[in-house]
Formats: C-alpha cells, sequence, structure tokens
C-alpha cells in the first residue's frame, strides 16, 4: 500500500497537477486564491483511496497531503523545486564524492595558505634577526663615537 505522500505525487502526475494553479483547477474548476475557498474535498478522498492504510494510522492525514503538495507544486513557498515527475539526478555515492571533492578543494586552499603563512614569518624573522645585527652594530659604532669625543675632549681640556 502507498503512503499518502507516494498517492499525492500519483495523482498529480496522472492529471498533470504542477503548480498551485493547477491545482486550484483541478479541484474546484475555478481559480482561487484562498486557502478556504479551495475544494480541498476531492484530493483528500483521492488520497484517501489510494493509501487508505495510511491515512488511517496517520495523526494528521489532510496536513500531510497539503505539506506534500505544498513541496511539489510551484507557487507554494515550500516548493523544493523537485516536480513529481522528476527523480534526483545524482545518487547518494555521487553527493558524497562530490562532498568529498569540494573538501579536497577547501583542505588545498587552506595548506596554500599556511604555506603562505609559513613564509611570511620565516621573512619577518630574518627581517628581525637583520634589524638586531643592525642595531647590535649601530650600539657597537655609538660607543666607538663616544670614546673618541670623550678621549677628544680629555685632550682638550689637558690642552686648556
Amino acid at each position: 500500500m502507498p503512503t499518502i505522500q507516494q498517492a499525492v505525487v500519483s495523482i498529480c502526475e496522472e492529471n498533470d497537477i504542477t503548480t498551485r494553479d493547477d491545482l486550484y483547477r483541478w479541484c474546484d474548476g475555478l481559480l482561487l486564491w484562498t486557502v478556504e475557498e479551495i475544494g480541498w474535498d476531492r484530493m483528500y478522498e483521492l488520497v484517501h483511496d489510494r493509501a487508505i492504510e495510511h491515512w488511517v494510522h496517520h495523526k494528521n492525514p489532510k496536513s500531510a497531503v497539503r505539506t506534500k503538495l505544498q513541496s511539489i507544486l510551484t507557487g507554494y513557498k515550500r516548493f523544493t523545486a523537485r516536480t513529481p515527475t522528476t527523480t534526483p539526478t545524482t545518487t547518494l555515492l555521487e553527493r558524497a564524492r562530490s562532498e568529498i571533492d569540494s573538501s579536497r578543494a577547501v583542505h588545498d586552499v587552506a595548506l596554500e595558505k599556511h604555506k603562505t603563512a609559513q613564509q611570511r614569518v620565516v621573512g619577518l624573522r630574518e627581517a628581525l634577526r637583520i634589524a638586531e645585527v643592525e642595531e647590535s652594530t649601530q650600539r657597537q659604532e655609538l660607543g666607538e663615537a663616544r670614546a673618541q669625543f670623550y678621549g677628544a675632549w680629555s685632550d682638550w681640556q689637558r690642552l686648556c
């Protein structure tokens, strides 16, 4: 026995119902826009006849019918872009492989960024080392200049 959802899909396929407007015309023969005005009884009766076992055990079968219709027909906010006649084009294995491929791509980008960051750190360390050497050299030159100055000053004081 089919489920309520399967019965809704088969009814839509058999009656070429693909949009909300098609459903309204099929239910009432009119194009009306409010839920209260739609004669859902025709759909409920057909689904009940096709999926009676599931209908009897379901807590709210009419809600299940409306939910399924709103998910498969264009014109509803819940529409998921899957019409009753289309089947998924990718298998679970293909989707898993695609997910793995995209994960690898993300990993490769992250690895490249990490390598770039490591190279930058090495460059900055080298620049710091050079700056420290230059500072040491400048301190040494400053010490030598001070020594020469004080030596020259003491020589001047002796002469005066």
